[in-house]
């Protein structure tokens, strides 16, 4: 039977087999470099929340303009069956821009008989 015995000065290796694919992988840095990779692992998230922010901004305008669409189209299918049967006196161009205040009135979720100041102390002299 044969023993390995360590000499007395020998030391053992702080790093094993594990450590050494962590740092191969790039979990482990130099020491002291853990605030500044918390840091840009911050800023990246803070710039994936950003676009995300964005990309939801930019579907709300869609879907806003899509639904102004919609609303313009039906409002003029509306306006063509009442033109045929002969209820609209207005001219084709005063619907068309009454249809377009209803839905931006619509969109902004105001309307025009019910608007309010929203200064304080604001007197009105009328």
């Amino acid at each position: 039977m044969e023993f390995n015995y360590r000499t007395i000065g020998e030391q053992a290796s702080p790093y094993s087999f594990l450590t050494e694919q962590a740092s191969r992988a790039g979990y482990l840095g130099p020491p002291g470099n853990d605030f500044l990779e918390q840091r840009k692992l911050r800023e990246a998230i803070l710039i994936e929340l950003e676009k995300e922010r964005i990309r939801q901004e930019v579907i709300a305008t869609e879907i806003a303009r899509k639904r102004a669409v919609v609303d313009e189209l039906r409002g003029g299918q509306n306006c063509s069956i009442e033109r045929s049967i002969g209820f609209a006196n207005h001219s084709h161009e005063s619907l068309v821009e009454e249809r377009i205040g209803m839905s931006l009135e619509k969109w902004l979720g105001i309307r025009a008989a019910t608007r309010q100041e929203t200064a304080p102390f604001h007197y009105r002299y009328h």
